[in-house]
């Protein structure tokens, strides 16, 4: 079956807009937006969670704080905003980082890998995206994956077994019998595409059943990864959820519907076989036998640029002799776009082969064997700072000052009442309301030296002490010389704002 190469108007890129979030209105807008988004996100989670960073490098997962990065992005997929970039503001914001350090960065594709770098693990649908905006998808880049804000297809929740894992500079796909029934995971043993064709056919080799892929580049436009020298192949497929289209071609009522899923297009760069193997701790006894696999310590001096050089051990199409040769290893890769590919509608997975490209041969990936997805070093500082939780924040001074804060704004209030009342209603009052007014006033003057020169909270006891003693007296006064049915509005507010 086939499907139609997209065009250029479904994958239009938008402009890489420099965000001028410092004018007043811009910010006004943004925390707008983020308030009127946070009442949709109060949950126990969404409020509580952030990441770790002493894991930072560590290779551990926050599944809860992916999940709302999955939760926050779907949502700003819904929306949008008078300028792009705002919403790695607002997206930030809401996944609980200080937006100060990202409002320096000018560009969005710096922003959006800031943020990513800042999270211990990344949603593995974020390679599935069809039709968002990528940064730079047709150069010799490492990042071309990265997308510059939330598009309008939504991701898929993920959990600790189908995260990417970002340690270090690479991100490792995953490779558990949890993620297998999410991702399939295929890799071309044959010869390589000698024309990187738009359409191939892939027949897995251990099954038989054979898949319809069309690879989706942007057009207009010579694809820098167009071409064999790149790399191998390797095929991944999300296989849930499916994306749901008819293929090109298919005529209605003439058999069953193919399924159609979403796909990402990798390139194999390198081959390591010297690696540790390393066992997920804390698991289910069903998971007890997920691992993964970090290169060894051989290879931990090697720089980035060096580590995806490629070398010409199994890269000629002969990468099913590494798998029969080495009981483990880790396939290096570079992104190169995104697939849609679909299959037979029965578990036989027969489908018609592709009228156009080449037939591929291919094999699943080895249950002992590890992707590796290499990124571009970053050139900003991260991670993003995380605002601190409140009760992490409320410190006893930082306590001390907002009681005393709270306190001097009813003070000022109740000074103000003194004021008016002096003003519009003085000759009135009785000679003892009259002298609980002026030294309520004196004693307000005097707030100031002694929230600095005597901030003892014995001080501030006797302090209060004495403004409810004045109140007291003026209220005693009032009441004895013209009774409670007479006092007015402005006698009342300034004893209640005591």
């Amino acid at each position: 079956m086939m499907l139609r190469k997209p065009g250029s108007g479904a994958r239009q890129q938008l402009l890489n807009t420099n965000s001028t979030t410092g004018s007043d209105i811009s910010i006004s807008m943004v925390t707008s937006l983020t308030r009127s988004l946070s009442q949709e996100f109060r949950s126990a989670f969404a409020n509580g969670i952030k990441p770790s960073r002493a894991a930072m490098g560590a290779g551990k997962l926050a599944p809860d704080f992916c999940t709302l990065f999955v939760q926050v992005w779907n949502e700003l997929s819904k929306r949008a905003t008078t300028v792009p970039g705002d919403m790695h503001i607002i997206m930030a914001s809401l996944l609980g980082f200080n937006t100060e350090p990202l409002m320096r960065l000018t560009k969005s594709a710096e922003r959006m890998s800031c943020i990513l770098r800042s999270m211990d693990g990344i949603p593995m649908s974020l390679l599935f995206n069809l039709d968002g905006p990528r940064h730079n998808p047709t150069r010799d880049h490492r990042d071309r994956w990265l997308p510059l804000y939330p598009s309008r297809q939504k991701l898929a929740f993920g959990s600790t077994f189908t995260n990417l894992r970002s340690i270090k500079d690479d991100l490792y796909l995953p490779n558990n019998t949890v993620s297998r029934r999410k991702v399939a995971v295929f890799v071309c043993t044959g010869e390589v595409d000698p024309f990187s064709s738009c359409t191939f056919t892939l027949r897995d080799t251990s099954s038989g059943e054979q898949y319809s892929v069309v690879v989706h580049r942007p057009e207009g436009e010579m694809d820098a990864f167009a071409t064999p020298d790149i790399g191998p192949y390797c095929v991944a497929l999300q296989l849930e959820p499916e994306l749901g289209n008819t293929p090109e071609g298919h005529i209605v009522g003439l058999g069953a519907v193919p399924r159609t899923f979403a796909g990402a297009l990798f390139r194999v760069r390198r081959v390591v076989t010297n690696v540790r193997k390393l066992y997920y701790h804390k698991l289910e006894a069903e998971y007890e036998n997920s691992f993964e696999l970090i290169e060894d310590e051989a290879y931990g001096h090697t720089d980035l640029e060096t580590a995806s050089k490629r070398t010409p051990n199994y890269l000629d199409g002969n990468l099913a002799s590494a798998f029969s040769q080495h009981p483990r290893g880790i396939l290096r890769t570079v992104y190169d776009c995104p697939l849609t590919v679909s299959c037979g509608p029965n578990s036989s997975g027969a489908c018609s082969p592709a009228k156009e490209g080449p037939t591929l041969t291919a094999q699943p990936l080895p249950e002992t064997w590890q992707v590796v997805l290499e990124r571009e070093p970053p050139t900003y500082p991260f991670p993003l700072p995380s605002r601190p939780h409140f009760a992490e924040a409320m410190t006893p001074v930082s306590a001390y000052l907002t009681v005393t804060a709270l306190d001097g704004l009813v003070a000022s209030g109740c000074a103000g009442l003194a004021i008016a009342i002096c003003a519009t209603m003085f000759p009135r009052l009785a000679l003892l309301a009259k002298a609980a007014v002026v030294a309520k006033l004196l004693l307000h003057s005097l707030f100031l030296i002694q929230m600095f020169l005597f901030p003892g909270v014995e001080v501030r006891l006797i302090w209060d002490v004495l403004h409810l003693a004045l109140v007291a007296l003026y209220t005693f006064s009032r009441i004895s010389s013209t009774g409670v049915a007479r006092m007015d509005a402005l006698d009342w507010s300034f004893i209640a704002n005591e």
